[in-house]
């Protein structure tokens, strides 16, 4: 395929940005994204994306009384291809979220057992109370993001029912999706976490089957996102009412707006650090070094080796005969030394 470039024009009027505020502004949701990427694939490539992975969402998009033009491109990246959303001022590129996607097969999970997972869920509340918490932390949802009707929940999991109308418009809907992120905030209610935090990056996004009316969302934190210093990553599978797998992420991390974590959350668990390039010019300073030859002998023996050594006055080194990739390891390793 060719590159690609697609532009969207966002009044902030659209239900996925009135209905989606973030301290107050209007905020491009994460999941939001992921349908724009995907469309864009499905458009070019005229076959169903079955993956979007490496996502990683550097920067939001806020659409506040000035209407904004964003963009998606694609391009090929080997067998997958590469997404980029971003919008452009005076000042350049802005690169908003950057990806992979893929029209391969996926292997679908096995069923889970809905009843199963409530009992090892000892906490509850109710969607309005879930939405009133999410209001102190900062996120203001409108109708089409309120999806969740009922949580259970733990420190490790937490498992929704999402009702929503079906639109037809998208096959990933926003505030399907978005809902399902909200899902997250389960451990942290257990722990009484009220800390604002938005998608930050993803390693994989596995679509399945078509999302219905009303879905079951299963979100538990993941074994590498364990004690890692106050950043935490999950797993979320979207289920329908039989337990089948309709979509899935694979450690998902969510982190605050306003950058990493505190020094003080950081502290308790040194596992795992987050950091940011700050890059100063600075003056080459020339270092001096001594150049040394190495002449290798493929394939000749020792005593050839040691001739060719005393007649070229310089070191000669012998590889024995073997396979080409064998002789190309040997070097590489000779060469590193």
């Amino acid at each position: 395929m060719k590159e690609q470039l697609f532009t969207s024009i966002y009044t902030g009027k659209e239900s996925f940005l009135a209905d989606h505020k973030v301290r107050g502004e209007n905020v491009l949701p994460g999941a939001a994204y992921l349908e724009l990427a995907r469309a864009a694939g499905a458009l070019v490539t005229k076959k169903k994306i079955t993956q979007l992975k490496d996502v990683s969402w550097r920067r939001p998009v806020r659409v506040n009384g000035t209407p904004q033009k964003v963009h998606t491109r694609l391009y090929p990246v080997g067998e997958d291809i590469g997404c980029e959303i971003y919008t452009q001022n005076e000042a350049g590129i802005n690169v908003h979220c950057e990806g992979k996607l893929s029209t391969a097969s996926q292997t679908i999970p096995g069923n889970y057992d809905l009843a199963s997972i409530r009992q090892q869920l000892p906490c509850e509340k109710d969607g309005p109370a879930c939405y009133d918490l999410f209001r102190i932390k900062g996120l203001d949802y409108g109708s089409s993001f309120r999806g969740i009707t009922s949580i259970y929940y733990s420190e490790t999991a937490s498992l929704s029912c999402i009702k929503l109308p079906k639109d037809k418009a998208y096959e990933l809907s926003p505030g399907v999706l978005d809902s399902a992120l909200q899902t997250c905030a389960g451990p942290g209610f257990a722990k009484e976490d009220h800390t604002l935090v938005l998608p930050y990056c993803v390693r994989e996004v596995n679509i399945y089957r078509e999302l219905p009316d009303v879905i079951w969302c299963y979100a538990r934190v993941c074994g590498s996102g364990k004690n890692n210093g106050g950043v935490v990553a999950y797993d979320i599978d979207l289920l329908n009412a039989h337990g089948e797998v309709l979509l899935g992420f694979k450690e998902l991390i969510l982190l605050p707006p306003d950058g990493v974590l505190t020094t003080k959350q950081l502290i308790p668990d040194k596992t795992a650090c987050l950091f940011s390039n700050s890059w100063e010019d600075k003056k080459a300073t020339p270092v001096a070094t001594v150049a040394t030859q190495l002449l290798l002998l493929a394939g000749g023996s020792a005593d050839l080796a040691d001739k060719l050594k005393e007649k070229l006055a310089q070191e000669v080194l012998s590889v024995p005969e073997s396979a080409p990739v064998d002789y190309f390891v040997k070097v590489l390793e000779k060469v590193k030394e």
